[in-house]
């Protein structure tokens, strides 16, 4: 499988905003698709991109995320951001934004904003509609995807992963979700 996400965190304006990316896009089509795929990054090799967002900046406000990318495949597509946090339950994730379909043009990455609050360790993943392939394979053995399968896929405040989730997953090692990245910023 082949895909890139790419997430991003952004300041809101001051003198000292800070933005940061987190993930990543793919350096381009893979070739393979996935239609109703829904994937985030569980565990993150050191040397890869991280799609969790990271901890509180120094001005201590909370992250925003500002805009999301994503790489389209050798067809037109679409895709929406997904938004996962941990539960109180082992190995369990919480939807807790998504945002609406949007529209890739074959072999293009486009950017797409939005205004998501986010939590240090929140993740960002993937849900491809058509044409998209939301993980690719790496290297690194500890590249990690939780994959959740089923139509038409969790809505928001819904759980995967857990024994008790809404929905049940599946991992797959050496799978990076590469198809999607993300700015986030802190805001006052």
């Amino acid at each position: 499988m082949a895909v890139g996400a790419l997430a991003a965190l952004w300041l809101a304006p001051s003198a000292h905003a800070v933005t940061t990316t987190i993930g990543a896009v793919a350096p381009g089509p893979t070739g393979t698709e996935c239609g109703g795929c829904t994937d985030f990054q569980l565990a993150t090799d050191s040397a890869s991109p991280s799609y969790f967002v990271p901890p509180v900046p120094a001005s201590g406000n909370p992250w925003t995320l500002t805009s999301w990318s994503v790489q389209g495949e050798a067809m037109d597509g679409s895709a929406r951001l997904l938004v996962w946090r941990r539960t109180s339950n082992p190995g369990e994730f919480q939807l807790i934004a998504a945002s609406p379909d949007q529209g890739v043009p074959a072999n293009s990455a486009l950017s797409f904003p939005v205004s998501i609050p986010v939590q240090p360790r929140d993740v960002i993943g993937i849900r491809s509609g058509s044409h998209i392939d939301p993980v690719y394979d790496t290297s690194f053995t500890s590249d990690v995807v939780m994959a959740v399968p089923g139509l038409p896929g969790p809505g928001v405040g819904q759980t995967a992963g857990g024994m008790t989730s809404d929905f049940p997953s599946f991992l797959s090692a050496s799978c990076g979700v590469e198809c999607v990245t993300g700015d986030v910023s802190d805001s006052p």
